[in-house]
């Protein structure tokens, strides 16, 4: 439509609403009151009743409390998302502030806070149709008595409004359909505007799917109580120098509940101290068959393959510890070992006069034959770096060592299951001790690295130690005079070297020394056979526990039974027969039959043999991998000193919390924003201006229905779409009288504005 006739058109209305008001007028008229003057003797006629038009201000309020029940329902929401009303954490630790105090109780007011925002925004969600639809019409009216906008609004867009089309899918359908002229108007593209933004999905809101989308029911832990472990060893604890009541130095205990660890300890047995990133249960999702077959039959984690675990390590505790919202540390250790084979060139060079240096050498010289069942062998063990000195320093930090042992095992024996054999090889075990983080709430319930750093910072305050040492730290390097200790026993032909008694007293051992003492040193197994050989050399004549039993058959029984273990075999070649010794029913069996000396020195030829096999199929790696973990752990609970550490945990109570991505609470807190700033500024609108009628509803229409009573009449209309009058008329209010007399009309498309303050007809039955 062009301009020329859309001007036409707007002079059409006014046309219409002259002639629609003029009839009103005339009535107007003559319902004036006439009266006879007393004293004239002359008629007059009275102004009719009359007032100033309408301002509700309800709105405004009912608008305000609206917003502010909003606001308050999703700011709570939002903040409950990150933290608690009354209480700055969820799940941080307050350490002794809440001792005694039921800390729940906060987060139990906390709850009571969500729960009423929960309350308060289904009431919002209630509110926001009839409220919305409300102000709307309330502005709706001021809208078609707007001066600026009065021309452009016909009957049909003004029937739209009273009929609220902005929730009327019909009226969405029409404008899509191309009647936008004839149905819509600015003020109802405004008010759909403002029902998209409403947080309530049934008129069509987009605020409320969008926080079925972002926002999440969850629970978070909360503190409840502190409760604590303790008896837990403080790495300053292994590092302090003790002594007994009498002066005995209780070091070389380390390496006595070694030899008995690594003895009777099998590769598969389960260790409840051994710490893996890897999970230690059953784990059939796992595409590594090496892990999954042994956990599952076993249980658990083992020492049968430690190369393939995942950062393995030691700590006091169990993997199975978990902190919940306290963080706390703990110390570990671990060992990784080397195994390099050597030229007899890289052997230490006269390692028995090495100051301070580990040093065996054991030898039996024979011929295997009918009479003698034990060849030539030779084992010679060494650590050429002082050793009476500890590698160890008096700190909480991260310190990383490294020991080297060098064995030259030889064997000459011809019979038919041993062969000759030479073999020079070099151990090296690098240890690492320091803190790391108990697995919690924080970390995913994993433990953490081991830590460069104490992780107090020689805080002494901090509560997870208790009565540890503050201040400078003595010296741990305590030199032990030097000294060499050398004992030759002579069986025979057999020879005995061993300088590893001075080396009992050296406080703070590496685990590499612990387990060379523990194989080769004093009360060993080899060392005992040399030192006391009658020992092992069993009588069959006549034993008491044969009584009922013929002497032959009583000694063929007892030869089938395991009198003893061999070190270290069960952690080299774990429970399989394939290694069974000399018939034995495991692997490193002693069986009872050593009936004289060459018998026994077969004994250690076969150990050693084994050792050697070992060696030559790398299987010695985890064996020295294994002995060190028992190692570890025969320093870590036996330290002399109190223990000074505890642990704390609390693993809290579940606590319904709303989760909201902070993109989901930006988003929404814009829409809301604009949803309630459109409301709070239409019904500043509405209540600019003092108003012909409450609102654009039904009674506001019976009103210009009468005003139209000779254009429309009260019959049956077959399409009311098709109307050309309710586009031709005008559907603007104004002020029928044109500002003349003391009392306004109120007229359906008059051109004048009504007027502020001026005073205009009203209604009264009589």
């Amino acid at each position: 439509m062009s301009g020329e006739d859309e001007r036409a058109t707007r002079d059409d209305r006014s046309e219409a609403s002259v002639r629609s008001v003029s009839p009103i007028e005339s009535v107007h008229d003559t319902a004036s009151e006439r009266r006879i003057d007393e004293e004239t003797n002359e008629e007059k006629v009275d102004p009719p009743p009359s007032a100033l038009l309408g301002r509700s201000s309800w709105i405004l309020v009912l608008v305000g409390a609206y917003s502010v029940l909003a606001i308050f329902a999703w700011t709570v929401l939002c903040v409950t998302t990150y933290r608690p009303i009354t209480t700055p954490y969820y799940n941080r630790y307050y350490g002794h502030l809440y001792s005694g105090f039921d800390i729940q109780s906060l987060y139990e007011k906390n709850q009571k806070w969500l729960e009423s925002a929960r309350v308060i925004q289904s009431i919002v969600g209630v509110l926001t149709i009839p409220l919305t639809s409300a102000v709307c019409s309330k502005a709706a009216v001021v809208f078609t008595q707007q001066p600026s906008k009065r021309t452009n609004l016909s009957l049909r867009q003004m029937v739209v409004l009273s009929n609220r089309g902005w929730n009327d899918p019909a009226i969405y359908g029409r404008l899509f359909s191309g009647d936008l002229r004839r149905y819509g108007s600015s003020f109802l593209s405004l008010a759909i505007l403002l029902n998209i933004l409403a947080p309530d999905a049934q008129t069509g809101g987009i605020i409320s799917p969008l926080e079925s989308l972002f926002v999440k029911q969850s629970t978070t832990k909360t503190p409840t109580e502190s409760r604590f472990i303790d008896g837990i060893t403080d790495t300053m604890n292994l590092l302090s120098k003790s002594t007994g009541p009498e002066g005995d130095d209780f070091d070389n205990l380390v390496s006595i509940l070694t030899r008995s660890a690594i003895t009777s300890a099998f590769s598969t047995d389960l260790q409840n101290r051994l710490w893996s990133r890897d999970s230690d249960g059953c784990n059939v999702t796992s595409n590594d068959d090496s892990l999954v077959s042994p956990r599952c039959s076993f249980g658990g984690i083992t020492l049968s393959n430690l190369s393939l675990l995942n950062d393995p390590f030691l700590a006091q505790l169990p993997p199975s510890i978990n902190t919940g919202l306290i963080r706390q540390f703990l110390p570990r250790m671990n060992s990784s070992a080397t195994r390099d084979a050597i030229a007899e060139s890289d052997f230490p060079v006269e390692c028995e006069s090495l100051p301070g240096a580990f040093y065996v050498h054991y030898n039996h010289d024979g011929v295997f034959n009918s009479t003698n069942f034990a060849g030539s062998w030779s084992a010679i063990a060494c650590m050429p770096s002082n050793q009476t000195h500890s590698p160890w320093q008096a700190t909480r930090d991260r310190q990383d060592i490294s020991e080297q042992l060098y064995l030259n095992i030889s064997t000459n024996s011809t019979s038919s299951n041993l062969t000759a054999y030479t073999g020079l090889f070099r151990i090296t075990l690098n240890t690492s001790m320091g803190y790391f983080e108990l697995p919690n709430y924080y970390n995913d319930q994993q433990p953490g690295p081991l830590l460069d750093k104490s992780p107090w910072e020689g805080n002494c305050s901090v509560e997870a130690i208790k009565g540890a040492t503050c201040g400078s730290y003595s010296d741990p390097q305590l030199p032990v005079s030097s000294g060499r200790y050398r004992r030759s026993i002579n069986n025979g032909t057999a020879g005995m070297s061993n300088s590893s008694v001075i080396l009992e007293a050296t406080s703070k051992k590496g685990p590499l020394l612990t387990i060379a003492m523990a194989l080769f040193g004093e009360g060993s197994f080899i060392a005992n056979r040399f030192q006391n050989p009658e020992a092992y050399i069993y009588n069959y004549t006549n034993p008491n526990i044969w009584d009922e039993i013929d002497a032959g058959a009583s000694e063929a029984l007892f030869q089938q039974y395991c009198t003893e273990q061999e070190p270290m075999m069960g952690l080299l070649l774990g429970r399989s027969t394939e290694y069974t010794t000399d018939g034995g029913l495991y692997p490193g069996c002693v069986l009872g039959k050593t009936k004289q000396l060459d018998t026994l020195h077969r004994q250690i030829e076969q150990w050693l043999m084994e050792f050697a096999t070992g060696f030559e199929q790398n299987k010695i790696v985890n064996a020295f991998e294994a002995a060190a973990f028992l190692a570890n752990q025969a320093w870590l609970i036996q330290s002399p000193d109190s223990p000074s550490l505890y642990v704390s945990f609390d693993l809290g109570a579940d606590t319904p919390i709303a989760v909201i991505a902070r993109s989901g609470i930006v988003l929404i807190s814009v829409l809301l924003g604009a949803y309630l700033a459109a409301l709070a500024a239409l019904a500043v609108y509405s209540n600019r201006r003092r108003v012909w009628t409450r609102e654009l509803d039904a009674f506001a229409m019976m009103q210009i229905g009468a005003a139209m009573s000779e254009r429309i009449s009260f019959t049956y209309v077959k399409d009311p779409d098709k109307l050309r009058v309710l586009d031709e008329a005008p559907g603007w209010v104004g002020d029928a009288t044109h500002g003349d007399g003391e009392v306004g009309e109120l007229g359906l498309g008059s051109g004048t504005p009504l007027a502020k303050g001026r005073r205009f007809r009203k209604y009264e039955e009589t």
